[in-house]
């Protein structure tokens, strides 16, 4: 290590650091002048900081941090003021687009319940002329059977009448028939009691003549 004629230290160059270190190994033991060698800088005493400048790094620090926190603080307060209007601005343009969304909204919900009106008006008149058609062709086709129903009934009363009368007269021909055959039922009997009666009498009649 040198110094310059100021007096301020200057570095001092890889060989006379080398020179140094073998004589100081001469002047005291190899371990003493190795730790020595390690306390001293290794590029010079140039590089190493004093008390003095680290206080000085220390203020111009400090005067940096509080001109930053100044500026940031100022920054930090126009940009609050900038996203403020804007959020007011967006707040009021907002408010005027649901505004006359909901202007709109109502328009349209209007129109559709007067449509949706109009169209159930014409729906329940529709249903009201197809339930009066129903009802008069249903009239109209319970009236025709009805009609229908009593002529069948009629017709068939009439032929069942006659089927009983042609029934009753068939009877009434079965029972002279009966009458007719008990009369000569009779008859027969009556004639076959006679005949037995003459054969009877004369059996006995030419018996007598042979005894």
């Amino acid at each position: 290590m040198n110094s310059n004629r100021n007096g301020a230290f200057v570095p001092s160059s890889e060989a006379e650091r080398f020179t140094l270190h073998q004589t100081l190994r001469g002047l005291m033991p190899e371990a003493v002048a190795d730790t020595l060698m390690s306390y001293l800088p290794p590029a010079g005493w140039s590089d190493v900081a004093r008390t003095s400048d680290i206080v000085a790094l220390r203020e111009a620090t400090k005067h940096d941090i509080d001109e930053l926190r100044t500026a940031t603080k100022v920054q930090f307060d126009q940009l609050g003021a900038a996203t403020k209007h804007d959020i007011d601005e967006l707040r009021t343009a907002t408010k005027h687009q649901i505004d006359q969304l909901a202007t709109a909204t109502k328009h349209q919900i209007d129109q559709l319940a007067t449509a949706t009106k109009v169209q159930f008006d014409q729906l329940g008149a529709a249903t009201k002329r197809d339930i009066d058609e129903l009802r008069t062709a249903t009239k109209v086709q319970f009236d025709q059977l009805g009609a229908a129903t009593k002529r069948d009934i009629d017709e068939l009363r009439t032929a069942t009448k006659h089927d009983i009368d042609d029934l009753r007269e068939r009877v009434d021909r079965l029972e002279v028939k009966i009458d007719n055959l008990a009369s000569m039922k009779r008859y027969v009997v009556t004639t076959g009691l006679t005949l037995a009666g003459l054969i009877t009498g004369f059996g006995f009649a030419i018996l007598g003549t042979v005894t």
